[in-house]
């Protein structure tokens, strides 16, 4: 059985303490994990981290070991985002499990090909000539951030009359149609598949780039060994 996210209410989330709060989250990721057959993570928040571990945004999900669901510590006060946040990179954490073969699953093979190339040519939102709609729309996100919606949906019955969660589902709606039509004016109707091409000819490029670069180290190894073999110095 699903576990319950009333914690999550409003309510009931402005009289839970900052270690209380974790541990809802905790609890939800572990629920997460199990639906999705999959070890939980551990759930922390980025204060106290070093500078390059603070969070850009509400969280992340830190794949290194030891693995992290990572929030930020000032969005602590606003439980829907929490709770999103903590869905959403905890289906990163899957996503990676999958193209590691880590856990049984019945995710196409396209789909983990896809998965696994975009996350070595990742669209980091902010970065130069990266728009939202490519950040929004790339695999792995496209992926996270549709879960996640299904999963929110599913906590109507517990958190429909909130009035953060009606903010939370408007909040979610305009940012997912800023998206859909920035990447309409930028792709067209087919922008899903655009965007897909498009990380998949960023990796080719960048794995050629990798083998060619390989290459003449390889050549130029060769020559120096060949060059010592004659008697010549550098």
């Amino acid at each position: 059985m699903a576990h319950s996210v009333s914690g999550f209410r409003s309510e009931n989330w402005s009289e839970a303490d900052r270690e209380q709060r974790l541990a809802e989250l905790q609890a939800l990721e572990d629920d997460m994990a199990e639906q999705q057959g999959r070890e939980a993570r551990t759930v922390r928040t980025d204060r106290d981290l070093p500078v390059e571990q603070q969070c850009d945004g509400y969280g992340y999900y830190w794949s290194a070991e030891p693995e992290y669901i990572t929030i930020d510590e000032d969005s602590l006060d606003n439980p829907m985002e929490c709770m999103d946040t903590v869905i959403h990179e905890g289906r990163h954490a899957y996503q990676d499990d999958v193209v590691n073969d880590r856990i049984e699953n019945d995710v196409p093979e396209s789909t983990k090909e896809s998965w696994a190339q975009n996350n070595e040519c990742y669209q980091a939102c902010g970065e130069k000539d990266v728009a939202f709609c490519d950040y929004y729309f790339q695999p792995i996100e496209a992926d996270t951030n549709q879960y996640a919606k299904e999963m929110m949906d599913s906590y109507y019955d517990e958190l429909g009359d909130d009035e953060a969660y009606s903010q939370y589902q408007s909040d979610s709606h305009r940012e997912f149609y800023q998206a859909h039509f920035e990447a309409q004016e930028t792709y067209g109707e087919n922008y899903m598949q655009a965007i897909d091409n498009k990380v998949k000819t960023e990796y080719q490029a960048e794995h050629t780039s990798q083998e060619q670069a390989s290459e003449r180290n390889e050549e130029q190894s060769q020559a120096q060994a060949s060059d010592k073999a004659d008697g010549i110095s550098y």
